[in-house]
């Protein structure tokens, strides 16, 4: 209201009331009359002078109706047409009429708006275009960018109009300030995908590097960890220093007991990408499969396993114990414990026997579990996990050609923005997993979607759609019209 006003002398507002005053009676008189603001139609009111009287319900809601159009001009207009009102209660409207309305010709004044002469240069366009008044206003309310809730609160609080939620919301949007700014970038978690079990043993393995270790001796600064992706066996081995000859010397050993694995995941380590390391794996003929950048998920089974050696290695500087040697005897439990996902010990999976430990009496016996029965507890186990996993998850519908903003995993300056510049998606590699334009490969979780761009055009291939049954489908919204609209009626 202060910037409608602004410019108007002797003309202030207080709250929800607007003070007029002058030197003189007749100063205060000139700029009363000058802000007389909007005046009703004289033909309208005419029309309403000339309307006959109503004889039955629906004639009496019908001019009810057409009065209540004015009804900000007329002073106590709700207890005027209280008897109308009270006669469409009773159904008994032959009797609701017996005059012409002539309390329409004493329309008081309501100066809340004002001539567009006189009216602030932002807003002199208003008269034009209902759509300018709309963009003008949400111009105003957004002013500092505070984002698409607190200017929908502003704007409440003087102002209401029909979708003004959805306009305020899209002129926001439409900001090419606001579509660079971090707080209208959003990224979305993928549901969770399963990993297929392999169809045999030592096919398929993982590999990381966990490190440093800032309490370790000398040659436990770091450690090598690997893991069979079927029977979860683990191999784990401590080192000074991790280079790619180090890398290589651990997998030569490990394969020479158990063979060359058909494929291998690693994250995007200087040492897993080194040329060295891709022609260790060529020579063994072994298939090099890398993750997404910053996103260890896509290697669970062997994030899982370092996470289970922290624990052993906190274990040991508790004790006081050589770490080499805590980790080599727990080795050995922990491959002749039954896993929580295959239900077998991963010694029986690997070796086809149970191992010997200080718990066995009698002598062991071959395993009895068969192929079948580890892929159907396994299937069951993940099924599990991702029907009650508890987090916000929403499938992907990026496709190729859309422009994303990558989040930024490291950390970032103050002042600085979280996302990269704008990239083009060129490729998907799996279900969430997508390529950019300069090469990289991010999984779903990490990008953003540009503004501007729709999702309503068909899903790419590989997304399961979202089926919301009853049960889970969001109530609408309770939509409240302002409490003025008591006195119309529609």
């Amino acid at each position: 209201m202060v910037t409608i006003l602004k410019g108007l002398h002797g003309v202030q507002n207080y709250l929800d009331d607007l003070i007029v005053y002058g030197r003189t009676a007749a100063k205060h008189d000139r700029k009363r009359q000058a802000a007389q603001g909007l005046l009703p139609n004289d033909g309208h009111i005419q029309d309403i002078m000339q309307a006959p009287a109503p004889t039955d319900t629906a004639k009496l809601r019908s001019f009810l109706g057409l009065t209540s159009w004015y009804s900000r001009f007329v002073q106590n207009y709700p207890s005027e047409v209280e008897p109308m009102r009270a006669c469409l209660r009773t159904q008994t409207a032959s009797h609701a009429y017996h005059c012409p309305p002539v309390w329409i010709l004493t329309l008081p004044l309501n100066p809340t708006w004002w001539p567009s002469s006189q009216l602030n240069p932002v807003l002199f366009n208003w008269w034009s275009s209902p759509k300018n008044a709309l963009l003008a206003l949400n111009n105003l309310a957004h002013q500092g960018h505070q984002g698409i809730v607190r200017t929908k609160q502003r704007l409440c609080d003087f102002y209401w109009w029909p979708g003004m939620d959805h306009s305020a919301q899209s002129a926001i949007t439409s900001y090419q300030l606001c579509q660079a700014h971090d707080k209208s970038a959003k990224t979305h978690r993928p549901p969770l995908q399963p990993v297929p079990l392999p169809a045999a043993p030592w096919l398929k393995v993982g590999l990381d590097i966990v490190g440093p270790f800032k309490l370790g001796t000398w040659d436990c600064r770091y450690a090598l960890t690997l893991v069979d992706y079927y029977s979860k066996w683990p191999e784990i081995a401590f080192t000074s220093n991790v280079t790619t000859d180090n890398v290589t010397d651990f997998l030569a050993t490990t394969f020479s007991r158990f063979g060359n694995p058909v494929e291998i995941v690693t994250d995007n380590g200087v040492q897993f990408t080194s040329l060295t390391f891709a022609e260790f794996l060529t020579r063994r003929n072994i298939k090099h499969v890398r993750t997404s950048l910053y996103f260890p998920q896509a290697n669970g089974a062997v994030e899982h396993m370092n996470h289970v050696l922290k624990d052993c290695v906190q274990t040991a500087s508790l004790e006081g114990k050589p770490w080499k040697t805590l980790v080599r005897d727990f080795l050995l439990h922990y491959r002749t414990t039954p896993h929580a996902t295959t239900v077998v010990a991963p010694s029986e999976l690997l070796l086809g026997r149970q191992l010997r430990t200080n718990l066995n009496i009698l002598p062991t016996r071959p395993s009895a579990c068969t192929d079948a029965t580890v892929q159907a507890r396994v299937h069951a186990r993940q099924s599990q996990v991702k029907t009650y996993i508890k987090r916000p998850a929403k499938p992907s519908a990026l496709r190729p050609g859309y422009r994303v903003c990558v989040r930024i995993p490291t950390h970032v300056k103050k002042s600085r923005s979280k996302f990269s510049p704008p990239s083009t998606v060129v490729g998907q590699k799996s279900q969430d997993t997508y390529i950019l334009d300069d090469g990289t490969v991010w999984n779903a979780a990490h990008l953003s979607l540009c503004p501007g761009q729709s999702h309503s055009d068909n899903e790419p291939t590989g997304v399961p759609k979202l089926v919301v049954t009853p049960e889970t489908q969001r109530q609408p919204r309770t939509r409240r019209p302002p409490v003025w609209h008591k006195d119309f009626v529609t």
